[in-house]
């Protein structure tokens, strides 16, 4: 769509929204106002997640029937334009909320308002937006186990609720999972393996609560395959700060662990049939083992030792003084729904996004975000004086190693990070 920004404009987007625009609202990324034709994309869907909302009455909740939306303003020859006058964004939708994300919160937080069987918001940034219906929300705990209540890895689980909407997450390494649903609902869960084999299916009433532990999640001793690993780390004890990576392989699969003590269980789907584990500590593969005959019986012994396997590294400073992160969960991925995004993070508020990368080289940053109390997080345009470089990219389980430099807010931000690629 492109429209004249010199005069308002009221934009259509589907039968139920609606975008007004100013005039003279928009200005070049240096902050030179601009007068011309526009460019204007709509980016649905352009963050998924389990996302609780935050209403105006300080209530937590859920938005059900729910669409997300990011807007793209650009000149005609692909620049990037800042909006500098507040947008009215409106839906015709009754009882609907209008929300922002807050990403230092993690939690879209209602900005809209009604009127006349309208709701209205003000647009001051691209987004991401959402638009549905209020419900209530319970916070859903549970764990994936086997049958003597080990966690369980490499699982999705599936959640639907009574408006048949389905969202799919990842249990963590120790199959712990958390997720919001509407309150006073009955819920499905159906876990899967990383090979699509369905694990487990159940029905689960929820309650009125704003938080609901439910029953372990228990899966069958036959689809599973423990595996105990026994390594070196050069004399010293492993901890959730000093970590190695274990690169699990076979024909189909390649599967990143961490593993934070000498020794240390692992519950895996025995579909994945493992033929070989790496063990990193830096870019190094310090140790490897093939398996030979059945790995698939239900139990895996891994001795590494007496080798000594160096740590693997992530480093990030504001003005020369080191931000902490959570190395337990420290991962470079790809992102599924989009593989040439690739983030770092450390699943405790320290994110970098970098896009559309297509293997080594120079790229800039759409999102930096950590917390820091000194220090605003940057987000597309204000991100424009970092730099990333991608030393070393390639497939799932190999080597990642990217640096990161540059200037935000005024303030000299560097950082490197060396690990397996994730996913």
């Amino acid at each position: 769509m492109v429209f004249n920004s010199a005069t308002p404009n009221e934009l259509p987007l589907n039968n139920e929204l609606n975008l007004t625009i100013p005039a003279s609202t928009f200005t070049h990324s240096n902050g030179d106002a601009y007068q011309g034709q526009v460019q204007f994309y709509i980016d649905y869907d352009p963050i998924s997640g389990n996302i609780p909302v935050i209403n105006k009455n300080f209530k937590q909740g859920i938005l059900v029937s729910d669409t997300k939306v990011n807007f793209i303003f650009e000149t005609v020859d692909g620049s990037p334009l800042v909006i500098s006058k507040p947008l009215t964004f409106s839906t015709k939708t009754k009882n609907a909320t209008i929300g922002s994300l807050d990403r230092n919160k993690a939690k879209w937080v209602e900005i809209g308002k009604v009127e006349n069987d309208k709701t209205f918001a003000n647009i001051d940034h691209n987004g991401p937006y959402i638009i549905g219906q209020f419900s209530p929300v319970t916070r859903i705990h549970t764990q994936v186990v086997n049958d003597v209540d080990a966690g369980v890895s490499f699982t999705t689980l599936s959640i639907k609720n009574a408006q048949q909407q389905t969202i799919s997450i990842q249990p963590d390494q120790d199959g712990y999972a958390e997720f919001y649903v509407p309150s006073n609902t009955d819920i499905s869960l159906a876990v899967t393996d990383v090979c699509g084999n369905v694990l487990s299916e159940s029905s689960i009433p929820v309650g009125q609560d704003s938080k609901q532990q439910i029953p372990n999640i228990i899966l069958k001793s036959q689809d599973l395959l423990t595996v105990k690993s026994k390594i070196d780390a050069c004399g010293l004890p492993l901890s959730d700060q000093d970590l190695v990576n274990v690169h699990f392989q076979s024909e189909t699969q390649n599967l990143v662990a961490y593993q934070s003590k000498n020794e240390q269980t692992y519950v895996i789907p025995s579909c994945t049939q493992i033929t070989k584990a790496s063990y990193y500590r830096g870019k190094e593969r310090q140790f490897s083992i093939t398996f030979s005959g059945d790995v698939s019986s239900q139990f895996l012994n891994i001795d590494a030792m007496p080798l000594c396997i160096e740590k693997i590294s992530g480093y990030f400073s504001v003005n020369d003084v080191p931000v902490q992160l959570e190395m337990d969960q420290f991962y470079i991925y790809r992102e599924h729904t989009d593989p040439k995004n690739v983030v770092i993070t450390d699943l405790n508020g320290f994110v970098i996004s970098i896009p559309n990368v297509d293997g080594k080289g120079q790229y800039k940053p759409d999102a930096i975000i950590f917390n820091h109390p000194s220090l605003s997080d940057c987000q597309l345009d204000s991100c424009r004086d970092m730099t990333v470089w991608i030393d070393e990219i390639s497939n799932p389980g190999d080597i990642v190693k990217i640096r990161i430099e540059g200037m935000m807010n005024g303030n000299k931000v560097e950082g490197e990070f060396i690990n397996l690629l994730k996913y």
